[in-house]
């Protein structure tokens, strides 16, 4: 089976799981002003890719997991609240930059 990135953030008291196919969600983000919000969910790209993307910026991803899904289960590893995902904010969203592996910052 092949194994997929995930990110699992809370809003609130609910964690919700993002996966690069999750639609119709957002999520949170720090810009580097430090100005925070909440913007839809792209899935995930590599630095090339992201690179590339016309008028992109670099932001921090407000995450608490991530992990590594392989069939059924789903292996965690929860980010300190002073850790961050790389993520990439466009005009209509924001992806979370990946290697082979997530981008925590």
């Amino acid at each position: 089976m092949k194994s997929s990135l995930v990110l699992c953030w809370r809003l609130n008291k609910r964690l919700i799981v993002l996966e690069d196919e999750t639609h119709g969600q957002t999520i949170g983000l720090v810009r580097r002003d430090g100005s925070t919000g909440f913007v839809k969910w792209l899935g995930f790209a590599d630095l090339e890719y992201a690179k590339s993307l016309k008028g992109a910026r670099p932001v921090k991803l407000v995450v608490a997991r991530i992990g590594v899904k392989d069939g059924f289960n789903t292996l965690w590893t929860d980010l300190n609240p002073e850790q961050f995902v790389q993520g990439c904010l466009v005009d209509t969203g924001v992806f979370a930059i990946v290697n082979s592996t997530i981008r925590v910052i």
